[in-house]
């Protein structure tokens, strides 16, 4: 039987099989940035610059975020994305080994 999760994995995995770029290049998707420039700057307030602390990115996709958070210091990342494709071309395209992992994420229906 084919779950949400395994639907929803499949669906991101042929986006960035389609659109994605292996070689760390921007991505052809349509919400792409070169850089997340609010993300970056909501990050540096909630952390007050401490660049020890832990950041988890959920929903990475082949974002810059983890790079441009690298080139200021920070280094305690973790990346979760539902596409293994995805994750991939990011972890080609990173300058060091970060924890870049499938997104264990629980599916459930509407709350009652």
């Amino acid at each position: 039987m084919n779950s949400p999760l395994n639907s929803d994995s499949a669906h991101w995995d042929a986006v960035y099989q389609k659109h994605g770029n292996a070689a760390g290049l921007p991505a052809g998707v349509s919400w792409y940035r070169p850089h997340l420039e609010r993300s970056l700057h909501w990050i540096e307030q909630l952390t007050a610059g401490d660049t020890a602390a832990r950041i988890i990115d959920v929903g990475t996709g082949e974002s810059t975020l983890a790079d441009d958070l690298l080139a200021r210091g920070y280094h305690a990342l973790t990346l979760l994305d539902l596409s293994a494709t995805a994750l991939a071309h990011l972890r080609a395209g990173l300058r060091r080994d970060l924890a870049v992992l499938p997104a264990p994420v629980c599916h459930g229906g509407p709350a009652m």
